[in-house]
């Protein structure tokens, strides 16, 4: 978040100043995009593996209900 603050505060009247002084080499909306654009990647790395993991916990869950269920009935159904 302290970050984000950072890039805020250049996107105001300061990068515009910092890019006109610097004849454009430096672009600070730029630099701000791209680290946006770096900070998204590696969130949906981390959203894509959380999903799984889920999914996988979800699947094994229903497995096991799935799996009580077939004994319950099997049990009763041989007695």
């Amino acid at each position: 978040m302290k970050y984000f603050d950072q890039a805020e505060t250049w996107l105001g009247w300061k990068g515009p100043l910092v890019r006109a002084l610097t004849l454009g080499i430096v672009n600070p909306q730029q630099m701000v995009d791209d680290e946006v654009k770096k900070s998204l990647t590696e969130y949906q790395s981390t959203l894509q593996v959380s999903l799984w993991w889920v999914s996988v916990q979800i699947g094994t869950r229903l497995l096991f209900g799935l799996t009580l269920w077939a004994v319950w009935a099997v049990h009763h159904y041989l007695i």
